[in-house]
């Protein structure tokens, strides 16, 4: 069956809430601004139920029009990397959760359908529902979702690249020190420069109520930050799950850096049903020290070591997932990162252990996509990408698909306009006033630094 609805459908809105870092709340991690409800004002947890929102009239609109195939405002990511023959994120949601897209189709056709003889019909969820409260309410959802993306907070000990202050409380006090002393620099973000730190969990008593009332629904959770293993929210919250008797039902995934392998993260996520560990790891050596500052590599290698000790001595199902963000600056050291992940997983297998290479292409700023390279570049690029084996490829699940449009984006999409020049230029000019405020040079850790701009 077709994973398509509609042309603009996402499975999100009928199986998934978001609590960004600040308390607001979105659509997904990539719409393009916080929820509004129809009369104009911004969806939060300080002043809204979150189960409230669930079927505020707000999402029932946002479902009325993805079902007749109508584009919503906040969906604009996904809409332009399909224009860009790009996978979007609601393309990889909807294949991800296949199996919940036709559950959602049968909805509808139940509801469409003339049940004169029957008195109940089958919800989304499974729940038998009164077939006269399902006509008065097309788009209620009948059961809480199952799946949680929530952002205790925004503390973070790395100022990565392509971050923004809203999910790195030390990023945002960097730029915006640099901001204002160049106001160049503050165009090029200018939501990035802003300094945060949040714990709207600790302001709004009420939350922890909310989140009870959704602990039995709830299948899947995401965590990030931030820094998930630094956030004091996400503990409080997994051991809440732990005591109310849910966590054995619930899979966690997590976001983290790295850059620590704390006792404490590691025996509380083995409570739950299965753990996923997004390594965001985005480079080898200097490539991952200079984009993910002021991380070192030797600590990464380190902490990924007690991991794969930790799952096999204790019996803690765990997915390793390699999670790089591709850009302009690391496409050159992809190669590199594949032969690694390779060389660690494939000398570490073990039951208790699912690896995967579940890279993503990035989502912003824009003067950092691979798309605004020379073509002296992505033919360089391509020749070390095709370096990669086809064991590499085919060891890791859902590596291929991803490498593949890698190499279709540096082939065949490619415009070399000014557009594309000026980007390259306020690259540079964003490079050049971050390693200057961390006194760093890029030519101490990319070698081929020079062929970004030129």
């Amino acid at each position: 069956m077709d994973n398509n609805i509609s042309k603009t459908f996402c499975i999100y809105p009928w199986m998934h809430q978001m609590i960004d870092t600040d308390g607001s709340v979105k659509l997904c991690c990539v719409a393009e601004a916080p929820t509004k409800k129809l009369e104009g004002s911004h969806m939060h947890v300080s002043k809204n139920k979150l189960s409230h929102l669930w079927n505020d009239e707000y999402m029932k609109d946002i479902r009325e029009r993805m079902i007749q195939g109508k584009q919503i405002k906040d969906c604009g990511q996904c809409y332009r990397k399909e224009r860009n023959n790009e996978y979007s994120f609601r393309q990889r949601a909807n294949d991800d959760w296949a199996n919940k897209v036709k559950e959602v189709k049968q909805y509808y056709e139940d509801y469409n359908a003339e049940l004169v003889n029957t008195q109940y019909t089958t919800s989304f969820q499974g729940m038998r529902l009164d077939q006269k409260k399902v006509r008065e309410s097309k788009h209620v959802m009948p059961d809480l979702p199952i799946y949680l993306d929530i952002r205790f907070g925004n503390l973070c000990n790395l100022r990565c690249r392509m971050c923004t202050g809203m999910y790195s409380s030390e990023l945002g006090e960097e730029l915006e020190n640099i901001a204002n002393k160049n106001e160049k620099f503050r165009l090029l973000a200018p939501d990035s420069a802003k300094t945060y730190t949040f714990d709207w969990y600790n302001i709004d008593s009420d939350i922890w109520t909310e989140l009870e009332l959704y602990m039995p629904h709830v299948k899947l959770i995401y965590l990030t930050g931030g820094e998930p293993t630094l956030v004091e929210g996400n503990y409080q919250f997994l051991q809440k799950l732990i005591e109310k008797g849910y966590a054995k039902n619930i899979s966690l995934v997590f976001n983290t850096n790295v850059t620590n392998a704390q006792k404490r993260f590691l025996n509380i996520i083995g409570e739950f049903r299965r753990v996923s560990l997004n390594l965001s790891i985005d480079g080898i050596e200097g490539i991952q020290e200079y984009i993910r500052y002021p991380s070192k590599w030797s600590a990464i290698t380190k902490n990924v070591s007690t991991i794969i000790d930790h799952a096999r001595l204790s019996n803690t199902k765990i997915d390793l997932y390699f999670t790089p963000t591709v850009n302009i600056i690391n496409v050159n050291n992809l190669h590199k990162i594949i032969e690694w992940a390779y060389n660690l997983a494939s000398n570490n297998q073990h039951n208790n252990i699912k690896w995967d290479i579940q890279a993503i292409f990035l989502h912003g700023p824009e003067f950092m996509d691979m798309i605004h390279s020379t073509i002296e570049y992505r033919n360089l690029c391509l020749d070390n990408l095709n370096k990669v084996t086809k064991e590499q490829l085919q060891f890791f699940p859902c590596l291929e698909k991803f490498y593949n449009e890698v190499v279709d984006t540096l082939k065949n999409q490619y415009d070399e306009t000014l557009y594309s020049a000026s980007k390259r230029a306020q690259l540079k000019l964003w490079n050049k006033e971050i390693d200057k405020k961390r006194g760093i040079n890029i030519k101490n850790y990319v070698s081929y630094s020079e062929m970004l701009y030129e």
